[in-house]
């Protein structure tokens, strides 16, 4: 097979070898991350405090060079150098995924003959009939693995990317932790600044972004101020569901490989929600004074500007605040077609919520806003 010399771009790998979005900050292995001007090897002080046996730590900090302020592999690089690179960190097979043109540029420089062997019989083989077997754009197939070896796989591989049996053996993890990690961000190698404007998919297609991570934050942090305690990741989990937050697949693909179980949150007795109370969640003023006036929901709509991507449109505060309703965030307690519920004058003297409508908070909205030109 000729050698064909070609640069690899970032470009290249993300397309050839499929590479989630979520994936890039453990890809080609945990401890190195895919970036556009290369591939890093991780800092050793990220890893410090996780309780990892030394030849754990050797294998995620391991550097061609030992010099974490250049990349392991300079990305554009040549198929030589990409396929070294995956030699040095026992990711040949990974070209199984690549496009056969791809393959083809690789698989002469990976020296794996059992490789190059499964290549030549699925994809340039002579078929029974004599016609050539393939077709531009065939890929290298792995064979299904068991379902004992697939869980064993995605144990090995959340607990690689995301520290899971660390963090999930923890006595306490705090409100912010649990929001970065519920959607996808292990705060050992991400910042929360990467959670407010990054965006992950996992294999379902689902959206943990910016602004279901910012959602999840408020109301955990919300529930942690109002009842302090330790929580444990698993007890977060459980609330996340019991709201119906939006949260990342990784955790439920881990518990299922793993046999752990997520508790429930205890559900409330029917004498404890037959009158109308205060939410033991909600740690906030429902109402401020603005020249001896009660203004209702206050603290609920500045939540919503807060969360909204323009805090000056009343469609887009409105729609976050809709969110905040349907998970009963503070005073608020549903929404219907006639606008949000929450409690209210009404609801305290009869048990009916009070209606708040879009037309409510465009009025508002207004008149903040003449009140801030005045």
């Amino acid at each position: 097979m000729e050698r064909v010399s070609r640069t690899v771009t970032y470009a290249d790998i993300v397309e050839q070898f499929r590479v989630d979005p979520s994936d890039r900050d453990n890809w080609p292995a945990p401890g190195l991350r895919l970036k556009s001007d290369g591939i890093w090897v991780k800092k050793p002080k990220q890893y410090e405090g996780l309780g990892l046996t030394p030849e754990e730590f050797a294998t995620l900090v391991d550097h061609p060079t030992g010099d974490y302020s250049k990349p392991a592999l300079k990305l554009p690089c040549t198929a030589e150098e990409l396929a070294a690179f995956l030699r040095w960190v026992g990711c040949e097979d990974y070209i199984r995924s690549a496009q056969r043109d791809f393959v083809e540029l690789l698989l002469p420089f990976l020296q794996n003959a059992e490789l190059t062997a499964e290549y030549e019989a699925t994809c340039i083989g002579p078929q029974p009939n004599g016609s050539p077997q393939g077709s531009e754009g065939s890929q290298l197939t792995e064979p299904p693995r068991t379902p004992e070896v697939q869980a064993e796989y995605d144990a090995a591989w959340w607990d690689g990317i995301m520290h899971a049996a660390v963090w999930w053996g923890l006595s306490k993890v705090t409100a912010p932790h649990a929001a970065m990690l519920l959607c996808g961000f292990n705060p050992n190698t991400h910042s929360p600044e990467d959670a407010e404007r990054g965006t992950l998919y996992d294999l379902a297609g689902r959206q943990t972004g910016p602004g279901e991570y910012k959602l999840m934050r408020l109301v955990f942090c919300d529930i942690e101020e109002a009842s302090p305690q330790s929580r444990t990741l698993a007890q977060w989990l459980a609330i996340a569901r019991e709201k119906t937050l939006a949260y990342h697949s990784w955790i439920d693909t881990w518990l299922a490989a793993t046999g752990k179980v997520a508790p429930s949150v205890q559900t409330p007795s029917p004498e404890a929600t037959s009158k109308p109370s205060a939410d033991p969640t909600d740690n906030v003023a429902r109402h401020t004074l603005t020249k001896g006036k009660s203004v209702p929901l206050s603290a609920e709509v500045s939540r919503a500007k807060s969360l909204a991507i323009d805090s000056d449109a009343a469609s887009s505060v409105w729609a976050e605040l809709v969110k905040l309703a349907e998970i009963g965030v503070g005073s608020l307690i549903g929404h219907s077609s006639d606008g949000v519920q929450y409690r209210g004058a009404k609801y305290q003297a009869t048990g009916e919520p009070d209606v708040f409508t879009q037309k409510n908070l465009r009025d508002r909205l207004k008149r903040a806003k003449a009140r801030e030109g005045a």
